[in-house]
């Protein structure tokens, strides 16, 4: 197994790559325009949030291994394309239950990342608690699966793609596939700081979650709302980050997000 210094390092190329196409895309057919100066620190961000991951990851592993403890399910018999759409399916089902958790429960830290109000795909930032979630409801189960490497290795990319360019302000769409695929102009309802859209279109590559659990929101094609919260502005500092669920925002306002 690879040391984690080395896997972290290995992370980093792919990341600048979905960082250069999310980028790309906002230039050459822009919804809305930013600055560049916004650009830097959701994109540091993204190179620091993997790191988080693993660090949840290792300990997590190492454990089933020291209690010699063998994987539940294994991915190997499918092959390798059946076991890439598995691999997508059960990543995403599973951020999909995380996500809905961040927002009934873990709201205050989670509003870090909906206060973003410059939505690009270098923009993308939230609080460290977040890992947490993560750590229970996508690394556990995922630690008690085995999976090919090389499976991983391109389940993780679309992923890692997905996640950059759902938050690009492009004109580009997935069309009548967004009836199973999400993209920017699906994801943007999401964080919209119109009450109609609060609590709506939670998945992060299959859109058909939402349709399933009856949180869907299909935008109209002029559909392109406002994104932050009206009253709670974004944090400018890691610190600020760090500090903003209890500078900025009181428990008592995750009734009003998670009612719609």
């Amino acid at each position: 197994m690879l040391s984690y210094p080395l896997t972290l390092l290995l992370s980093c190329a792919p990341i600048l790559a979905f960082l250069i196409i999310g980028i790309a895309m906002e230039l050459t057919a822009p919804r809305q325009r930013y600055s560049l100066g916004s650009r830097w620190p959701g994109g540091l961000w993204l190179f620091i949030q993997p790191g988080l991951f693993m660090l949840a990851a290792y300990p997590i592993t190492s454990l089933w291994r020291r209690l010699g403890m063998e994987p539940v399910f294994d991915l190997t018999p499918l092959g390798f394309l059946a076991g890439v759409a598995a691999m997508l399916l059960l990543v995403d089902g599973l951020r999909y239950l995380g996500h809905r958790i961040e927002h009934k429960i873990c709201w205050p830290f989670h509003a870090v990342h909906h206060s973003i109000r410059e939505l690009h795909s270098a923009n993308s930032f939230a609080h460290p608690v977040e890992g947490l979630v993560e750590a229970f409801c996508v690394v556990i189960p995922l630690s008690l699966i085995h999976v090919p490497r090389e499976v991983v290795l391109v389940a993780g990319a679309i992923i890692g793609l997905q996640s950059v360019v759902i938050h690009a302000p492009t004109r580009l769409h997935m069309g009548p596939l967004r009836a199973i695929l999400v993209d920017s102009r699906f994801h943007r309802i999401h964080h919209s700081v119109e009450a109609v859209h609060f609590d709506k279109n939670f998945g992060f590559l299959f859109s058909f979650w939402d349709r399933l659990f009856g949180t869907l929101h299909d935008p109209a094609p002029s559909e392109w709302p406002a994104t932050g919260i009206d009253d709670l502005p974004p944090p400018r500092t890691f610190a600020g980050m760090l500090a903003h669920p209890l500078q900025h925002f009181g428990w008592h306002r995750a009734s009003r997000r998670t009612s719609g």
